[in-house]
C-alpha cells in the first residue's frame, strides 16, 4: 500500500497580458503565476493488491458548492486517466483519492488545475517519474493551460495558452485578502467578451525586476500588478467592478485587482492584520473571503 498526502495551492495572476492571438483556439498571454498558502488536500492511497481502478471522495469545505458534474468527470479523473493513456502504464492497483475542497470553483483561482497538478504529482511520484519532466509537463498541458505551472516552482513567468514555462521568480512575502461573489466567470465568456473588445497590454519588465530585487519593495511589485482580462470580465459580471473599488478603499489595501477572468478579486495588504480584518468586513456581507498568504512550498515525500 502506497499513501501520499500532497496539497494543491490556489494561484493568483500577479500579472496577465492577454494578446489578441489565438492559435488552435487558445489566446496567446504572458502571466506571472504566484501560489497561495489556501490549498486543497489530496490524500492518495495505492492498493496493489486490489484490481485497477479509481475512487474519489470529496469532501467539501465550509462556503465551497460542489461540484455538479459526476465524479467520473472531474479533473482528478482526467488527470489519472490521461497518466495511464499517455504512457502506456496501468495504475498498479486501487487508487483511493480524497479531495478536501477549500479553493472555490469559477474564480481565476486554479483550483481545478492545481487539484490535476498534485494528481500527476502523486503519480509520477508513484511510479518513478520526473514531475518536471517533459512527459508530465505534456500530460498537465493536454489537462489545462494553467495545469502546468503548478509542477513548477512557487511563482513563474508563464507564456504560450499558460502552458509554456519561462522564467521561475523569487516569490515575494505578500499578505492578501481573496473576495469572491456569488456570481462565477466563465472563461470562455470572458475571453470571447475580450475579442468583442481587446485591451492593450502593459509590458511585463517592470514586475519582473521589482520580483528580482534585492530588498522586497510591495508597493512598488502593487504598482505593478496588471490583468487586461479584468475589462471583459466585469462587463459580463459588473459587480466586479463594485467590489475592486470597495476592496481598494479598505484601510491597510495597497492595491487590489481581479485574478485571471475572475471571479475573485485579491488585494495586496499591508500586513495580516489588515487582511484578517478585512477578510471578516467582507464576510459579513455574504461574500465568500480568504485571508491568505503567498506560499513557500516545501519538498513532497511519499510514504509506504
Amino acid at each position: 500500500m502506497q499513501r501520499l498526502t500532497l496539497d494543491a495551492p490556489a494561484k493568483i495572476n500577479l500579472f496577465l497580458a492577454v494578446l489578441p492571438f489565438v492559435t488552435n483556439g487558445r489566446h496567446s498571454l504572458k502571466s506571472v503565476f504566484s501560489k497561495l498558502s489556501l490549498c486543497d488536500t489530496l490524500e492518495f492511497s495505492l492498493d496493489e493488491d486490489r484490481e485497477p481502478g479509481v475512487l474519489l471522495d470529496i469532501d467539501y469545505q465550509e462556503g465551497i458548492t460542489p461540484l455538479s458534474i459526476p465524479d467520473e468527470d472531474n479533473i482528478v479523473y482526467k488527470a489519472v486517466r490521461s497518466f495511464s493513456e499517455l504512457t502506456g502504464k496501468p495504475l498498479g492497483g486501487h487508487l483511493h483519492v480524497r479531495l478536501t475542497k477549500r479553493i472555490p470553483e469559477q474564480g481565476g483561482l486554479g483550483g481545478g488545475s492545481s487539484d490535476a497538478a498534485a494528481t500527476i504529482r502523486a503519480l509520477a511520484l508513484m511510479h518513478g517519474y520526473n514531475a518536471q519532466g517533459p512527459t508530465m509537463i505534456e500530460l498537465a498541458s493536454q489537462i489545462g493551460s494553467d495545469a502546468p505551472f503548478f509542477l513548477y516552482g512557487d511563482c513563474a513567468l508563464m507564456a504560450g495558452s499558460g502552458e509554456l514555462h519561462l522564467q521561475d521568480l523569487p516569490q515575494p512575502a505578500l499578505d492578501l485578502v481573496l473576495v469572491k461573489p456569488a456570481a462565477g466567470v466563465s472563461t470562455r465568456a470572458a475571453y470571447e467578451e475580450f475579442d468583442r473588445n481587446p485591451q492593450s497590454a502593459d509590458d511585463v519588465s517592470p514586475l519582473i525586476t521589482a520580483l528580482l530585487s534585492e530588498e522586497l519593495d510591495i508597493p512598488t511589485i502593487a504598482t505593478n500588478l496588471h490583468n487586461n482580462l479584468y475589462p471583459a470580465a466585469k462587463t459580463i459580471l459588473p459587480e466586479l467592478g463594485q467590489l475592486v473599488d470597495n476592496l481598494s478603499a479598505q484601510p491597510g489595501v495597497i492595491r487590489a485587482l481581479l485574478t485571471g477572468s475572475g471571479a475573485t478579486v485579491f488585494a495586496v495588504c499591508e500586513d495580516a492584520t489588515a487582511a484578517n480584518i478585512i477578510e471578516k468586513h467582507f464576510a459579513n456581507r455574504g461574500y465568500w473571503a480568504k485571508a491568505c498568504t503567498t506560499l513557500r512550498t516545501t519538498a513532497e515525500q511519499a510514504s509506504d
